[in-house]
C-alpha cells in the first residue's frame, strides 16, 4: 500500500496513528458524538417519539501513509 490500493479507517484511533500502522483515517469528535448520543437517550427517556433523528457531525480526514493519489490514466 498505497501503490496498488488505498485504505482509510473511520475512527482515527490511537492505533491508527502508530508509525508501524500509519493508517489514513476519518476523525470525528468523540465528545460531540457522546453529547449527541446522550441528548437522544434523554429525549427517549422523556417520551419523545418522533421521526428518526439524523445528526451530522463534523469530520476531518487525517492523511497518513496508506493512501496516495490515483495513478494517471
Amino acid at each position: 500500500m498505497p501503490e496498488d490500493i488505498s485504505v482509510v479507517g473511520v475512527d482515527d484511533s490511537a492505533l491508527a496513528a502508530l508509525e508501524m500502522v500509519s493508517l489514513t483515517s476519518v476523525r470525528q469528535s468523540v465528545e460531540e458524538f457522546g453529547l449527541v448520543a446522550v441528548d437522544i437517550v434523554q429525549d427517549r427517556m422523556r417520551g419523545a417519539d418522533g421521526p428518526r433523528r439524523v445528526d451530522r457531525l463534523a469530520t476531518t480526514l487525517v492523511e497518513r501513509s496508506t493512501t496516495a493519489p490515483a495513478p494517471a490514466p
